[in-house]
């Protein structure tokens, strides 16, 4: 059997006017995922998502999260209902949120 990739998740953690800002950096763990205003293919392998933190200190009512696998079903999806004022965090205990290929749609 394959071996999964376990890897936590940051959304959204990088402030605006950063060099790094809109960038994904997906070659260590935590994978940071920052583009937020297109829909990205983030990788084709099979992974293990551990835990999701997004940072909502600029989101908006509204704003919506979702993850979806190669196959396009839903992984995770979450819709901010109020102004949040710090990081929202999901933790995955084993066998932790299972994917086949990782897509994140834009957030809006």
């Amino acid at each position: 059997m394959r071996q999964l990739l376990a890897v936590a998740i940051l959304v959204g953690c990088l402030s605006v006017g950063s060099s790094l800002d809109a960038a994904n950096v997906i070659t260590g763990n935590p994978w940071i995922l920052d583009t937020a205003s297109a829909t990205v293919d983030i990788t084709t392998r099979n992974i293990k998502i551990r835990k999701i933190i997004w940072d909502g200190v600029a989101m908006a009512n509204g704003n919506t999260l979702i993850f979806t696998d190669s196959a396009n079903i839903v992984k995770f999806s979450v819709a901010v209902n109020t102004v949040w004022l710090g990081p929202m965090q999901w933790d995955f205990p084993d066998p932790g949120l299972i994917s086949q290929g990782l897509r994140m749609s834009a957030i809006g």
